[in-house]
């Protein structure tokens, strides 16, 4: 069987193990933690039966069930990706989700996630139930959760209701405009732009198809 398919998770793991590939059974379970950029198929991650921290940054499509069998898992970051469904995430013992500025609408695979201590799911553009109902429950839990405030979801709601490739969020910069994934841009985590509110809302209101041109004001940050 061959080792990977993307060129991305390969780099990573030749990162990982020290050596070119191929890799040898043992050296795959001896993996404790792997970072994932760019990466449009995620075949293979499986077999990293060891990984305790796993990275993606940018990639997309990103499905959870490569790596639903990884009973040893505590910290998982995908960000920037073009992660949509947290099934599968339910039988993780993950002590840490950073979930940040994907497409996920469903939070409520995180209830069945018993070990969890802290979560960020800024900049997603999450369903009212899970805004509403999943989140707070979360927090009464004893849960850390970091989540957009209510007008940056709400923009980000109205982006994707449009049939915009983008989501928003906010920094100490400002109102920035982001692209998850890699449907729009090669590189969904850099050069985010920062807009004005009213800017966004006014593109909105008069024609969604704007936005293209606030997005096409790329940061260097």
């Amino acid at each position: 069987m061959a080792d990977v398919c993307d060129p991305a998770v390969a780099a990573a793991l030749e990162e990982a193990i020290g050596h070119a590939l191929p890799v040898r059974d043992e050296e795959w379970a001896s993996v404790p933690d792997l970072a994932i950029s760019n990466a449009r198929d995620l075949t293979g991650l499986g077999r990293c039966g060891g990984l305790e921290l796993l990275v993606l940054l940018g990639c997309d499509a990103v499905d959870l069930t490569e790596v639903a069998g990884l009973t040893g898992l505590r910290s998982l970051v995908v960000r920037d990706s073009g992660l949509v469904s947290l099934a599968g995430l339910g039988a993780q013992p993950l002590l840490r989700a950073g979930l940040a500025r994907n497409l996920v609408v469903d939070l409520g695979p995180l209830l069945d996630v018993t070990t969890l201590l802290d979560v960020s799911v800024e900049g997603n553009p999450l369903s009212d139930d899970s805004y509403e109902r999943v989140i707070p429950e979360l927090r009464a839990r004893g849960v850390w959760v970091e989540c957009s405030e209510p007008r940056e979801w709400r923009l980000t709601r109205q982006l994707q209701n449009a049939g915009l490739p983008y989501c928003c969020y906010r920094d100490d910069s400002g109102l920035r405009l982001n692209s998850p994934g890699l449907r729009h841009t090669d590189t969904p985590e850099f050069g985010h732009p920062v807009v004005t509110e009213e800017e966004l809302t006014s593109a909105l209101a008069s024609d969604p198809q704007q936005v293209h041109a606030l997005f096409a004001r790329r940061d260097d940050m």
